[in-house]
């Protein structure tokens, strides 16, 4: 297939799956890399306790859909694949 775009960017917010994902199905069909990120955002993390079990389920998920990033990039014949991860303020992100 024939790819229009070189670079795409998918910000993965609340939807952390790698399968049955739209804009990831698209940007994967059009663009040579595909970089993904996920913001730790503070709006909503400043007022969790700090060993708060959500959070860390959510990095374990997330070393698990840079996992399935980089394999399914690999079999879509993509040159490079990442996920972005930060925290911080996600509008300033």
């Amino acid at each position: 297939m024939n790819k229009t775009v070189d670079k795409a960017l998918v910000w993965l917010r609340r939807d952390l799956r790698v399968d049955d994902h739209a804009a990831l199905y698209h940007a994967l069909r059009s663009a040579r890399q595909v970089w993904c990120a996920f913001v730790f955002d503070r709006d909503i993390l400043d007022p969790l306790p700090r060993q708060d079990r959500r959070v860390e389920f959510i990095r374990d998920s997330l070393v698990g859909v840079d996992a399935e990033l980089r394999a399914l990039a690999a079999s879509h014949g993509i040159e490079g694949a990442a996920l972005l991860v930060r925290h911080g303020w996600a509008h300033e992100q």
